[in-house]
């Protein structure tokens, strides 16, 4: 310490070297309330992007990087607690789900069930899941040609369970609805049947298999 640089009252101060020659003295700054070093941040060249135009503050900041995810449901992440990105469509879009996370919304496989069906129907199959897949019902519409009563149902192995996206309805009218939380399956690989009481039917129903 005989070369260390003193201060006003001759107690040595602490150095380091330089990073340019490895030999050249340079202070070490300290918070004077916390006694802690102070350091710069260092990133990677370029990393720091100017606001635009329109914003007169100048600020620097670094931009957040997201994930392009073409497939919804793959994790991001090793495991629960782990930091993950940003989950991104193609286009550049955020996936946003709800937080009910065994839902269909988190499927990949989107469905659209059309049918153009003439004369009363009974326990005509609209969607046939694949083996081990559920049916999801995200948004569901069709209109009659005459007043009919419409049934939906879940085709189970112990018998048909009525779905709650039918009705009865007057003539040239129908049901045209979204559902914020999926209407779904009770159990794999069941047919999504309809039956009606006359007249024709047509529409569309949007979900997920999964």
């Amino acid at each position: 310490m005989a070369d260390a640089k003193k201060d006003a009252n001759r107690i040595p101060t602490l150095i380091g070297a330089s990073s340019v020659d490895s030999t050249t003295p340079t202070l070490l700054l300290v918070d004077p309330a916390t006694g802690r070093l102070l350091v710069s941040a260092i990133t990677t060249a370029g990393a720091e992007y100017a606001e635009d135009a329109a914003h007169s503050s100048g600020d620097l900041g670094i931009m957040l990087l997201g994930v392009r995810n073409d497939t919804p449901n793959v994790a991001l992440a090793g495991t629960d607690l782990d930091y993950i990105p940003t989950s991104h469509s193609k286009s550049g879009a955020v996936h946003v789900i709800d937080s009910e996370e065994d839902f269909a919304v988190l499927g990949s496989n989107k469905v659209n069930k059309t049918f153009n069906l003439t004369g009363a129907q009974t326990d005509a199959i609209i969607w046939s899941p694949a083996a081990g897949k559920r049916w999801y019902i995200t948004d569901v519409h069709y209109v009659v040609s005459a007043a009919t009563v419409v049934t939906f149902e879940d085709d189970l192995v112990a018998g048909d369970s009525v779905v709650g996206i039918g009705g009865s309805y007057a003539a040239n009218s129908g049901l045209s609805r979204p559902f914020k939380t999926p209407v779904f399956s009770g159990e794999d690989a069941a047919d999504l049947i309809l039956t009606t009481s006359a007249g024709n039917i047509q529409g569309i129903i949007t979900g997920y298999e999964v």
